[in-house]
């Protein structure tokens, strides 16, 4: 297995508008874990070591392996709340996986500069072109996907 980010989260008794705000003066946001047919896990986790966690060319695709106190949860970063005016993450979402199940994701689609132009462009057709900017995957762990 490649290695994975490490983000600590503690558990989480309370819920609600209250204690959320209590946690964000504590410097960490709340988070929840689900996936893998049990009930969803409440912890909470520092935006910051997350943030960094999921710098990476993968973003949300990332493996994250979330330190817990019941036990490490392989995890990908799955959702998120912001602040609409100062942009700091207020809530994060997680889905827990397993590197032999296949995992549903979607991946980003970047679109380079143009080398040539294609037979249609040349012959002064105009083709039909679709933009997108992501397609969904179906990955086991460790799958590498190559698009030219």
């Amino acid at each position: 297995m490649s290695a994975t980010a490490v983000v600590n989260a503690e558990k989480r008794e309370e819920r609600g508008k209250g204690p959320a705000r209590r946690l964000r003066q504590r410097k960490l946001i709340p988070a929840v874990v689900y996936g893998l047919a049990k009930p969803p896990t409440h912890l909470a986790v520092d935006p910051a070591q997350l943030q960094h966690a999921i710098a990476t060319a993968r973003k949300f695709n990332t493996l994250l392996t979330l330190k817990t106190p019941d036990g490490d949860k392989l995890v990908l970063f799955k959702d998120y709340q912001v602040d609409p005016v100062s942009r700091r993450l207020l809530h994060a979402d997680f889905l827990e996986v397993t590197l032999d199940k296949p995992v549903k994701v979607e991946v980003p689609v970047v679109v380079g500069r143009q080398i040539g132009s294609s037979v249609a462009i040349r012959e002064g057709l105009r083709p039909r072109v679709e933009v997108v900017d992501s397609v969904g995957a179906r990955l086991r762990g460790g799958s590498k996907v190559t698009v030219e």
